[in-house]
C-alpha cells in the first residue's frame, strides 16, 4: 500500500504521524532522501507527537539516538549515512535493535533493507522545490 502526502510545512505533517504510528502497528520505521530534504526534520516532529521531552538531534556522528517518551516507549534513531557495507551494519548489533519492541527510526537505509525480516514501514521524501516535499509512505 502507498500513500503520498504533499507537504510545504510543518504544520502538514500531523496526517503522516497519524497514518505511521495510529493506522499501522510497524516498529521499523525507514526514511529515504536526499541530503537536506527533511528526514531529521520528519523524525523529530514524529518524535514530538510521541512525547519525546529531549532534544532530537541526528545521529550522524553516533549512528544511533535512543530515546524515550513520556510513556515510556524507547525509540531508536538511526543515521546510516557513513556505515558503508552490510558487514559494518551488523557489527551495530543492529539486528538486536530491529527485533526488539522498541521503534526504530532509521534514515539512509539502503544497505539494511535486505537484512530486515520483520515488516516496516519505508517513507521517501522527494524535494519539489525549496519548500514543498511529497512524502511517500509504503508499507511493507
Amino acid at each position: 500500500m502507498i500513500k503520498t502526502f504533499k507537504c510545504v510545512n510543518l504544520n502538514q505533517f500531523y496526517p503522516i504521524y497519524e497514518y505511521i504510528f495510529k493506522r499501522n502497528n510497524h516498529k521499523i520505521i525507514l526514511f529515504n532522501g536526499e541530503i537536506g530534504v527533511g528526514k531529521t526534520t520528519l523524525i523529530k516532529f514524529l518524535l514530538k507527537m510521541l512525547e519525546v521531552q529531549e532534544t532530537v538531534v541526528s545521529p550522524t556522528f553516533s549512528i544511533i539516538n535512543e530515546y524515550k517518551s513520556k510513556d515510556g516507549l524507547i525509540i531508536n534513531h538511526f543515521d546510516l549515512f557513513r556505515i558503508k557495507s552490510q558487514n559494518e551494519i551488523q557489527n551495530l548489533g543492529i539486528n538486536e535493535y530491529l527485533e526488539s519492541s522498541n521503534y526504530c527510526l532509521i534514515e539512509w537505509p539502503d544497505l539494511l533493507i535486505d537484512l530486515i525480516e520483520e515488516k516496516y514501514i519505508l517513507t521517501n521524501i522527494y524535494r519539489n522545490n525549496e519548500i514543498e516535499r511529497d512524502i511517500e509512505i509504503i508499507i511493507n
